[in-house]
């Protein structure tokens, strides 16, 4: 389940991962993403993952789409979540795509994390 989570800044999209998004959950995550890039010319995406569970095949294809489409419109994300293996995957993000800066933060932290996705540079 994919729920869209207000963090209280417009330029930031916000989520909260809960196992396997399905089709209606993806198109409205987009949705919201391409209405507050009409508003703002870089976006920042806040993410709290509980489980992951993945997408349908449909929503694969879509994602692999949106992000080629988009990689250049986004500055800033923020992972929340208590997995090891994030750090690495924030890492090798980071330099697949090294104008977005990415940040891994345990649920402990996650004030912090909401501190520093709406924070200025």
């Amino acid at each position: 389940m994919l729920t869209i989570l207000d963090v209280g800044a417009d330029n930031v999209a916000g989520f909260v991962l809960d196992g396997k998004i399905e089709d209606e959950e993806y198109e409205r995550a987009v949705r919201l993403i391409e209405e507050k890039l009409q508003r703002h010319e870089k976006l920042r995406i806040y993410t709290e993952i509980q489980k992951i569970g993945g997408l349908s095949l449909q929503s694969s294809v879509k994602n692999i789409t949106f992000k080629l489409k988009h990689f250049r419109d986004f500055e800033r994300t923020a992972i929340v979540c208590n997995k090891a293996w994030l750090d690495k995957y924030v890492s090798v993000m980071g330099k697949l795509f090294p104008s977005i800066e990415a940040r891994s933060f345990t649920f402990e932290e996650k004030q912090r994390a909401l501190k520093w996705i709406k924070s200025n540079p």
